[in-house]
């Protein structure tokens, strides 16, 4: 863990209700996809921790980007073409026109960001697994300052998200870094699946980039409400993923949830050697019953106090006893949960 002072570049709403925030400065304590910041927001006594969806290391500068986050976030997101398809193989994700063309189209009408605010707490979608194999414990060890960038993705669900979407460009806030346990590639094998449920989809993007500069392609399963929530299905495809997509109206992908296109990828005969999953902790169960013999980690979505394992308010019941989500994870191995 380490407390920085990280400088606002954008955040912009790129769903309903859900906002993207790069912020840039020391971010050197960020070392594994599914780890999660806590952010001090006003004069609010609990900080909002929220999954890592991004980190770059390469020095930019303080350069003006809401084009730029449009781009990576944004376009592709809110503004996704109606062409976009579901998946692998005969079903395969596709656009029409130039990617880049695709992915800038509709720039302005991402939402200006409002003026003000106030704060609530907040949840986070990040993890951890097997408190032995994935530790990464650096609370009191000295971790040296990489400049760079973060970006979070955040849902708007209390006063103090609602503060957090206020915050404008050059402000200045109050982080703690390189929280959690985060996915532990490791064990991905040559095809893994990366399940993600609504806002907890976040952390994938770290996640399938890491896969991929190590010569894996995985196949992502998002789900969400509705179209309108739906956030990194044409980001991840964009970096090289297989990407499915279920919405419970049916308004866009298949109409169901990750499970049923857990299955319907099972149907068509494809099969995974791991996955990872993040999101609320129905989703979590109804994967972990779907999942049969398949190993995996799951991250979990908790509400949190302390945000570094001090006050165990964020207990969670274990094969090995309670582990708290915030510092033992929030990623745990399959098997170490006990939902037999």
């Amino acid at each position: 863990m380490k407390q920085v002072q990280l400088r606002i570049q954008s955040n912009v709403e790129i769903a309903d209700n859900v906002f993207c925030m790069v912020m840039e400065g020391d971010v050197g304590a960020i070392t594994a996809p599914g780890q999660f910041i806590n952010i001090r927001i006003g004069e609010k006594f609990l900080r909002r921790p929220i999954s890592v969806c991004d980190v770059d290391t390469v020095a930019t500068g303080t350069k003006r980007i809401e084009k730029e986050a449009a781009e990576a976030f944004g376009a592709s997101l809110y503004n996704t073409p109606e062409t976009w398809n579901r998946g692998r193989g005969g079903d395969t994700l596709s656009q029409s026109g130039s990617s880049k063309e695709a992915l800038t189209a509709g720039i302005t009408d991402l939402k200006d960001v409002p003026a003000d605010g106030d704060a609530d707490r907040s949840t986070a979608a990040s993890g951890s697994g097997d408190s032995a194999q994935l530790q990464n414990d650096c609370i009191f060890r000295e971790i040296p300052p990489v400049e760079g960038t973060v970006t979070i993705l955040y849902k708007v669900v209390g006063e103090g998200t609602k503060a957090l979407a206020a915050c404008r460009r050059d402000e200045v806030l109050d982080v703690l870094t390189g929280l959690g346990n985060g996915f532990d590639i490791r064990f991905a094998g040559d095809a893994p699946l990366l399940i993600g449920g609504g806002i907890g989809s976040a952390p994938m993007m770290m996640l399938a980039k890491q896969l991929i500069s190590d010569g894996v392609r995985p196949t992502a399963v998002l789900g969400f409400r509705g179209k309108e929530d739906m956030i990194l299905q044409g980001d991840l495809y964009e970096i090289g993923c297989d990407v499915y997509v279920a919405t419970e109206d049916g308004s866009y992908g298949r109409k169901g949830f990750v499970t049923d296109l857990m299955e319907d990828l099972k149907q068509q005969g494809l099969e995974f050697s791991y996955f990872y999953a993040c999101g609320p902790s129905p989703m979590l169960h109804a994967v972990y019953r779907a999942s049969g013999n398949l190993d995996g980690q799951l991250s979990f979505e908790e509400r949190m106090g302390c945000g570094f394992g001090a006050c165990m308010g964020c207990s969670l019941e274990t094969k090995n006893g309670p582990k708290r989500v915030c510092k033992d994870g929030p990623v745990f191995l399959k098997s170490e949960l006990n939902w037999d």
